[in-house]
């Protein structure tokens, strides 16, 4: 039964045909983020796959991944990735909250400096590889996170100077700066730097089947428009490796 796709204003919720569930986890945004940032707003898109679906599907996402990256070199989109105008307006954003671009870098720029290096892109997880498809296609930061491993209600907030943090595939505890913009649920830090850097707390593994992914938008260059348009793009790409998925899409 293939997933209804549908937006709601405020809290995640999963539906499959007319039947509601509960969701797992819900996304905010501290006020005195959006009173400092209103050119920003991000969708959040949360899933729920069958492994097997998933696991039959790692090819199939994975060419996906590598056809966005073949086609975005094929362009001129990245002659300069920090000239670049969604990076550039990243940079201004982590330098307004005492973050050097030189040091943390937004996801989207990472991703992009990787393209033009033309370094290898292994395939991770099925969910991931759609994901960074999603992001070089848009050129949006995008994150994602295993559900089962987040608390229930995870904020984008102003971190205080010290909060520990462990980044993904390392073992190295880090500590956060006073001020810095951060995600965070009940037990702690889950994303550094707005989107710099994800936990290995939350991170999504090879048994993810359910998981939400963020994608972060500042206008004009991430407009609600951009965000429906990149949100619906990975939902039909995750329905084409599980019809069955539940997935929702809400804005943020």
């Amino acid at each position: 039964m293939q997933a209804r796709l549908a937006w709601q204003d405020c809290w995640i919720r999963t539906r499959v045909a007319n039947e509601w569930g509960n969701c797992i986890v819900k996304c905010a945004i501290e006020p005195l983020i959006r009173e400092r940032y209103p050119a920003y707003s991000a969708a959040v898109v949360e899933v729920q796959c069958d492994l097997m679906s998933l696991r039959s599907g790692a090819t199939r996402a994975h060419q996906t991944l590598l056809q966005e990256v073949v086609s975005i070199l094929n362009s001129a989109v990245l002659t300069n990735v920090t000239a670049h105008p969604h990076v550039s307006a990243w940079r201004e954003v982590y330098r307004s909250f005492g973050a050097s671009p030189r040091e943390y870098r937004s996801s989207v720029e990472l991703l992009l400096r990787w393209v033009t290096q033309q370094r290898p892109f292994a395939s991770i997880h099925p969910l991931v590889d759609l994901s960074n498809a999603m992001s070089i296609r848009y050129q949006l930061p995008v994150g994602g996170e295993d559900s089962l491993k987040v608390g229930e209600l995870t904020t984008l907030r102003y971190a205080g100077r010290g909060e520990q943090f462990v980044a993904i595939s390392t073992t190295e505890n880090q500590s956060t700066f006073e001020g810095e913009v951060v995600w965070a649920d009940s037990a702690g830090v889950t994303c550094r730097c707005w989107n710099w850097r994800q936990s290995q707390r939350t991170a999504i593994s090879q048994g993810t089947t359910h998981a939400h992914f963020v994608v972060d938008g500042l206008a004009p260059f991430g407009s609600s428009d951009v965000l429906v348009d990149a949100a619906t793009w990975f939902a039909e790409q995750i329905l084409m490796l599980d019809p069955s998925a539940r997935i929702v899409r809400t804005l943020v």
